[in-house]
């Protein structure tokens, strides 16, 4: 990826649990099918990180950790799942999500489309 390429982000929101959204992206975040964070993370090395998820996976989770709004995150090859405090705004969350997929992908910006 370059850095003037567009990362493209779909939301899927779950029409139950209301404390939860899913974000695919058209490229791969992780190198494992899936695995799940809770956040904060504690003292989980960045390098740990790197070794379990991959280089991009490991940049998003650090940067999601500090989303104090989040309670845990749930990673697939090409998606991130998060579950927000109760009681928290989706709207001011998702601002911090959306640049930080655009950021741990090196990308100039992002599009997202509702699922």
């Amino acid at each position: 990826m370059t850095k003037n390429d567009t990362i493209e982000i779909k939301i899927r929101k779950d029409s139950v649990n209301v404390l939860y959204r899913e974000y695919y992206t058209d490229r791969k975040i992780s190198r494992v099918p899936h695995k799940i964070y809770t956040l904060p993370l504690g003292n989980v090395k960045n390098s740990k990180l790197v070794s379990d998820i991959g280089p991009i996976g490991a940049s998003l989770i650090t940067m999601l950790n500090k989303i104090e709004s989040l309670d845990f995150v749930y990673l697939t090859y090409n998606s991130v799942g998060l579950s927000k405090k109760r009681g928290r705004d989706w709207t001011a969350i998702e601002q911090l999500v959306f640049l930080d997929i655009q950021t741990a992908f090196g990308a100039a910006a992002y599009r997202t489309k509702n699922w």
